[in-house]
């Protein structure tokens, strides 16, 4: 109950943990509460006394350091000292009594789903990076970062309090440390790879760090499980983006986290303050808010619209905007934004007048036609005229704003006619074809005059070589007449779909048809038929009498079509036949998992006896259609019938169909038989399959 030959007084217990309890005590020499964190101490890794002396050395020296550090988010430690109570030796450390308690505690108070906004992470990351750069200025590692060991502290600022790095209690000198003691100390949640080494460096606090900011943009850890799977992700499994949780968070927040939890210290940042410093500038281009129609507008902001396409509203989209003076800020547009809906965007420096103050920036969503668009008038090199002569055009990437701007989705400078002819859905202008003949050509076809026929009937009777002549052409000109009516409905109607026949006297004649074509050429003439096989078959057809062309082509153009094409000459005629099959590209298929199936091995644990120490791995084989244009699956994986679980993903490449993931059971085979249980994998995106279960078969004996 009393420390230091009566010093401090110990009023009640405040927490205890793996390491040791923190009290709640009183200063009796100058009558002031505090608080004593006592640290027991491994006895029993030490039976040589020599052993046991070299590491109280190691606790003074160590302790000595933390009492050097003065920084505004560290918290002070006032006292140390080794004292036997009860013939038990204690190691303690005396700091500022913190009512407030830690940011865990401050955490839960604000409730689970109420996630913390990019810029209010971004205060949190910069005073506790800045805490443990001048903790490793002064060569220490603190070895146990979290949201428990930062204690935190009210300032005028009611939404956020200021923090402050405490426990010390385990951290290590980083040069001319003893070797006394070998245990691994730590948090598992927290502990990078080289801690569970027991190799850490300053590099293994950024990680645990790295990991405490995740937590807070995306309410959820990294990592997952009990101790041992803990471990084995930590050293092996990659984390999965934090925006896959957090869709809001932009990419170079995904890539500055994911590079602080590298698995390899050498990989992550060269120090904790440039990791943080990266990542709050990248908060600070993040968060944006859509603000609720019935709240008040603001007075004090800077307003503008912000144009976007239909897609982009429905799928999300980004924008970095030249603001006047030529600030870039990033916004992030979520999906499922609304027409009229209102962006807000906070910490827009104003500068003039105001003594650096900060006010949001509002936009405006404008979802812009699908169809067509004007864009910006363009002078100079990249530079957007506007109104207000405050905003310019950065490139494609970057799209200029001003007070009496839209802000147009892309950089197109193509001028477009007013009425362009469209093809609905297409968005590009059509030609207005014309017809290959007049309605005046088609009359003045042969005039034979009635009178003068009628006439001479007799005659032409008696004469049989001329009433052949006569019947020819007779049949010649409605059999054209035929052919110029049949043309003329196609070429109003397009292509036929089934057959089509034309027979030439006077002009070329082509005739096109869907599945089937026929075209006869006579006398001097040319004939040509087409066919295109939208089934399974075309055919062409094409012939040539006397000095007469015929040309006979025939495309097949869909899968396992058949395309013949047939000339023939007669006479002088000259006839080309030509045919053609192809088969088209097929269409990408939609990324998704078709199955998968779970193995297991050993496949059995018979004969093995209960309580040998097994290896169980689990291998998942997933399947995607084929022609996949590749993709990413995240799952859930169990072992034990659901007791132990996990999450992690496999990327495919295009055209990849397989691809296996392995996990792992550890243990000791039961009595009861109970272990190893059964493994199974659910995918959750793109789509929900769920696997078989696999399990060895058999029993212990």
């Amino acid at each position: 109950e009393i420390l230091q030959n009566g010093r401090y007084r110990i009023l009640r217990q405040l927490g205890s943990g793996s390491m040791g309890e923190v009290y709640l005590v009183e200063d009796t020499r100058i009558n002031r509460q505090v608080a004593i964190k006592v640290i027991r101490t491994e006895s029993a890794a030490y039976s040589d006394p020599n052993a046991v002396s070299d590491a109280a050395r190691l606790f003074e020296r160590e302790a000595r350091a933390v009492a050097k550090l003065n920084h505004p988010n560290i918290l002070p430690l006032y006292d140390f000292g080794e004292e036997i109570v009860n013939g038990t030796p204690l190691t303690y450390m005396v700091m500022p009594y913190c009512a407030e308690g830690s940011l865990a505690t401050w955490l839960q108070q604000r409730g689970e789903g109420n996630l913390l906004s990019p810029a209010d992470v971004a205060h949190f990351l910069r005073q506790a990076a800045d805490a443990l750069q001048h903790a490793h200025d002064n060569d220490l590692i603190h070895q146990d970062v979290k949201p428990q060991n930062f204690l935190i502290r009210s300032n005028r600022n009611e939404r956020l309090p200021d923090l402050l790095l405490a426990d010390f209690g385990i951290a290590r000198l980083t040069a001319g440390t003893s070797g006394a003691s070998q245990v691994i100390r730590g948090t598992p949640l927290y502990m990078a790879p080289e801690q569970w080494e027991g190799n850490p460096v300053p590099a293994s606090d950024q990680y645990a760090l790295a990991i405490m900011i995740y937590q807070l943009l995306t309410g959820r850890s990294p990592f997952q499980g009990g101790p041992g799977q803990l471990m084995y992700k930590h050293l092996s499994v990659a984390p999965q983006p934090p925006s896959t949780f957090n869709p809001i968070l932009n990419h170079d927040v995904d890539t500055i986290l994911l590079r602080a939890l590298a698995k390899r210290p050498e990989n992550r940042y060269p120090s904790v303050s440039s990791f943080g410093k990266a990542l709050q500038v990248a908060l600070l281009m993040d968060g944006p808010t859509i603000l609720d129609p019935q709240n008040k507008p603001l007075a004090d902001a800077i307003r503008a619209p912000l144009a976007i396409s239909y897609a982009e509203a429905k799928n999300g989209t980004s924008r970095t905007l030249t603001l006047a003076g030529g600030r870039h800020v990033w916004v992030e547009v979520p999906p499922g934004i609304q027409n009229g809906q209102v962006i807000r965007v906070d910490g827009q420096d104003r500068t003039i007048g105001t003594g650096g103050m900060t006010i949001p920036l509002l936009l405006t969503i404008s979802i812009a036609s699908s169809t067509l668009h004007h864009p910006p008038a363009f002078i100079g090199n990249d530079q957007m005229a506007t109104s207000s002569g405050a905003a310019t055009y950065a490139g494609s990437d970057r799209t200029a704003i001003s007070n009496n701007q839209t802000v147009l989705p892309d950089g197109t400078r193509t001028a477009i006619s007013n009425n362009p002819t469209m093809i609905p859905g297409s968005g590009s202008p059509t030609p207005v074809l014309q017809p290959y003949y007049s309605d005046a050509a088609y009359n003045n076809g042969p005039n034979f005059p009635q009178q003068d026929y009628n006439s001479n009937l007799n005659q032409r009777k008696r004469n049989t070589g001329l009433i052949i002549l006569i019947v020819a052409l007779v049949l010649l000109l409605i059999l054209g007449s035929a052919a110029f009516a049949l043309y003329h409905f196609s070429s109003a109607n397009g292509t036929d779909s089934a057959n089509a026949t034309a027979t030439a006297q006077a002009n070329d004649t082509t005739v096109t048809a869907q599945n089937n074509a026929t075209a006869t050429a006579q006398a001097n003439d040319t004939a040509t038929a087409n066919a295109q096989a939208t089934s399974t078959t075309g055919n062409t057809t094409a012939t040539a009498q006397a000095n007469a062309n015929a040309t006979a082509t025939a495309n097949a153009n869909q899968a396992n079509a058949n395309a013949t094409g047939t000339a023939v000459a007669q006479g002088n005629a000259n006839a080309t036949a030509t045919a053609s099959a192809s088969t088209p590209t097929p269409t990408p298929t939609p990324f998704s998992v078709k199955s998968v199936k779970m193995t297991v091995d050993p496949t059995s644990i018979a004969g093995q006896t209960c309580g040998t120490y097994v290896t169980v791995t689990y291998t998942a084989t997933f399947v995607v259609p084929s022609n996949s244009p590749g993709g990413t699956v995240q799952f859930d994986y169990t072992t034990n019938n659901g007791h132990n679980n996990g999450t992690a993903s496999l990327t495919f490449a295009a055209g990849q169909t397989t691809k296996t993931y392995q996990f792992t059971w550890s243990g000791n085979l039961p009595a009861d038989h109970t272990y190893p249980g059964a493994g199974q994998v659910i995918t959750t995106s793109p789509n929900q399959v769920t696997s078989n279960t696999a399990q060895p078969s058999g029993q212990c004996s």
